[in-house]
């Protein structure tokens, strides 16, 4: 998948979810998601999403970002079309 259109879409779809609270594309196939601690539920919903839409190449989850004036938890995940590039 990895093409603009579904990081966009994976974006639409991941910001509908109660646990994340903001989000952003810094660079094709990369997306950057803040998470709303107080969220009752939703990793798993978050990680079906990831895997639906290819952008679960890598997860990785850090902590104490600033986030508008704040520090916050993130969630950042990378497509596998980035992670592991097609074989020539």
């Amino acid at each position: 998948m990895g093409s603009s259109d579904n990081t966009e879409k994976a974006l639409e779809q991941f910001q509908s979810l109660a646990l994340v609270e903001d989000g952003w594309i810094p660079t094709q196939g990369y997306l950057i998601l803040v998470l709303d601690r107080d969220a009752d539920a939703g990793l798993f919903d978050l990680l079906d999403i990831a895997k639906r839409f290819d952008m679960d190449g890598d997860i990785r989850i850090i902590t104490d970002v600033r986030h508008d004036g704040e520090l916050r938890d993130t969630i950042h995940l990378e497509s596998v079309d980035r992670v592991e590039p097609p074989l020539s």
